[in-house]
């Protein structure tokens, strides 16, 4: 048993060491020159605390946002009452709490404030 344990360890160790040399052993790729030149010249104002302008291409139009909150009004994914299991991402499982159940309010306020707000803040950057 120690034996086999010892021989586990060796092994375990020897991937572990072979594995650091091959993430080790990937050179570094520079993608800077690579990325689209979209963005113009970075102007600043005639103060330093002024906001910064950017200048953008003739072909760019504003950024157009649509928030869907379909995932509030079907089963699953949120909680309705505590002690429920629901699935997480990536497999994950949760046991709901009291505090985690979704109720009219908490939906109200996602749709209503939060989700409008920050659509309306993305919209109006420069």
């Amino acid at each position: 048993m120690l034996r086999q344990l010892r021989q586990l360890c060796c092994a375990l160790l020897l991937l572990l060491c072979t594995g650091g040399g091959l993430v080790i052993a990937v050179p570094h790729h520079c993608v800077f020159d690579r990325l689209p030149r979209n963005v113009g010249e970075v102007t600043g104002g005639e103060e330093p605390a002024s906001p910064v302008t950017v200048s953008v291409g003739s072909d760019w139009a504003p950024l157009r946002i649509k928030v869907f909150a379909d995932d509030l009004e079907g089963l699953g994914g949120f909680c309705t009452r505590a002690g429920e299991h629901i699935n997480m991402f990536f497999g994950k499982e949760m046991v709901c709490q009291e505090e985690d159940i979704l109720t009219e309010e908490k939906v109200d306020i996602l749709e209503n404030v939060i989700l409008s707000e920050a659509a309306k803040m993305h919209s109006e950057l420069p």
